[in-house]
């Protein structure tokens, strides 16, 4: 998403509001037993294994924290899950490697100005195609990267955009994780453990919000409190 006008941070407190609104609602109906998450068992999703997706794997290992690599997968299996949940169909290959490099904006290998989100997209189309990999699953891949922050928007695109946005959503501020298990989530987050992702994050994107200062993160931590809501995330770290 590009730098925010006025008319489009009016626009995205407009779609902030109505998402905490249905998430409101999502959590009162579950507590009241209407709305019970699916018992998806971890063992029936996909993790693909892929050169591609091998490789986006190493390249995220040999360029980020430990604690960022462990957000990117379980960001895919966030995703993987809600999408079997929602009985949706999507190419796994795509959604694991676009989850893998979602934040590449966040590491050294994006360089450029802008937007992380922005940056981390353009780095992972350059990389995806020196791999070879064709120039529409390329494009594919940076476009999912590019909206994954973008809240209200995103979850109507192909399923590939829209899972990777409910899956680093679920991870970053808890968003629809009560339609998981909460066991799947408890082996989710065993697999990968959280390590102080809450104050890792949050201190993240508020660097972000201050570098800069007409971005969609930016507008989110002042209008949407993104930084409080990773804080105070329904998660123990």
């Amino acid at each position: 998403m590009a730098e925010q006008s006025r008319e489009s941070t009016i626009a995205l407190i407009g779609r902030l509001s109505r998402a905490q609104s249905e998430q409101m609602m999502r959590r009162i109906a579950r507590r009241v037993g209407i709305n019970r998450p699916l018992p998806v068992p971890l063992d029936e999703i996909v993790v693909p294994d892929t050169a591609v997706a091998l490789a986006a794997s190493g390249l995220l290992r040999g360029a980020a924290p430990p604690v960022l690599l462990a957000h990117c997968h379980r960001t895919y299996l966030f995703g993987a899950l809600l999408g079997t949940r929602d009985g949706l169909k999507w190419d796994p290959e795509l959604l694991f490697v676009a989850a893998m490099l979602h934040d590449l904006g966040l590491t050294e290998l994006a360089g450029g100005e802008g937007p992380f989100e922005q940056r981390g997209a353009s780095a992972a189309q350059s990389w995806l195609n020196q791999q070879g990999w064709p120039e529409q699953r390329a494009a594919a891949a940076a476009k999912a990267i590019r909206m994954h922050l973008d809240v209200g928007r995103a979850g109507r695109e192909r399923p590939e955009v829209a899972l990777l946005h409910f899956g680093a959503a679920a991870d970053a501020i808890g968003m629809r994780v009560e339609d998981i298990s909460p066991q799947t989530v408890a082996e989710v987050i065993e697999i990968h453990p959280r390590q102080g992702f809450q104050r890792y994050f949050a201190d993240k994107m508020r660097a972000e919000a201050r570098a800069q200062a007409r971005s969609t993160t930016a507008a989110m931590c002042r209008w949407g409190q993104f930084a409080w809501r990773v804080e105070h995330s329904p998660f123990a770290d």
